[in-house]
């Protein structure tokens, strides 16, 4: 989630939700358990830019390696062609007062003076103190940071979406939102495959004849291999069987596939 001026005519702000293009990549807290995240520490979002982007972007920083020969190995942050850029999201412990009036009305009072305090006080006001935590994000490479600012709210803005997440002890196993319907989406996808094979593979009916006719009917034989005839001329004869039987799919094809797949089957 971001926020965007509403208008370039305004200072109206507006939450915006975005897509993250590489969500796989992100890196969070181990320590976070909820779906939401929402109780993560930090959070890494790295994103690969090329050379001529960074160098647009940012004209005056020289992109380098990690100095710390334990991360020295690790070249994927820095090279010909690219560079690594990554946001680093943190959550900074911190204190938070607040004073209840008699009237109802809440109002935040940590920076306040303490003559302001002492007026809350005198006036019955409710005041604690309470744990709170300062959002703040960091564009970093390997070796500098491009930018540094706080952000409102008390949560990181990014939000994870798992289709199925369960716990077992230290394990953590997620399945996506289809992952059940996988074997028999394939199921439906071979049957449809066999079907067209088979309707594929099958000549057109051939069209017996006795060795005396051939003189008679071979030329239109010959064109109802290509083209569709309402009917095609024919002289009877006592030695010959007659037309052979249409080209058909097996019915156990076509049976199988029509079958429309079950999740969890």
């Amino acid at each position: 989630m971001a926020t965007e001026y509403a208008d370039s005519s305004t200072f109206n702000q507006e939450i915006r939700i975005a897509p993250i293009e590489d969500g796989v990549a992100v890196l969070w807290d181990p320590d976070a358990i909820l779906p939401t995240r929402e109780d993560a520490r930090y959070c890494l979002v790295p994103v690969d830019m090329s050379r001529n982007a960074f160098e647009a972007a940012y004209p005056g920083v020289t992109p380098g390696a990690f100095d710390d020969e334990a991360w020295a190995h690790n070249s994927s942050w820095l090279s010909d062609d690219h560079v690594r850029v990554a946001e680093y999201w943190v959550k900074k412990p911190s204190k938070k007062t607040a004073g209840a009036r008699l009237d109802g009305a809440i109002a935040d009072i940590t920076d306040a003076d303490d003559a302001v305090i002492a007026r809350y006080r005198a006036s019955g006001a409710r005041i604690e103190e309470r744990d709170s935590a300062q959002v703040c994000r960091y564009l970093i490479t390997a070796s500098d940071v491009l930018e540094a600012r706080r952000v409102a709210g008390r949560f990181i803005p990014i939000v994870p979406v798992v289709g199925e997440e369960i716990r077992i002890g230290r394990k953590l196993i997620r399945n996506g939102v289809i992952r059940h319907a996988k074997d028999p989406q394939r199921m439906s996808n071979y049957f449809h495959s066999a079907h067209t094979e088979t309707v594929a593979l099958q000549p057109k009916a051939p069209f017996p004849r006795h060795r005396n006719q051939r003189r008679q009917v071979s030329i239109d034989l010959g064109a109802g291999q290509h083209q569709e005839f309402p009917y095609l001329p024919y002289e009877p004869d006592t030695r010959n069987g007659g037309r052979g039987a249409a080209a058909r799919a097996a019915a156990g094809v076509v049976a199988g596939h029509s079958r429309r797949p079950h999740h969890g089957a």
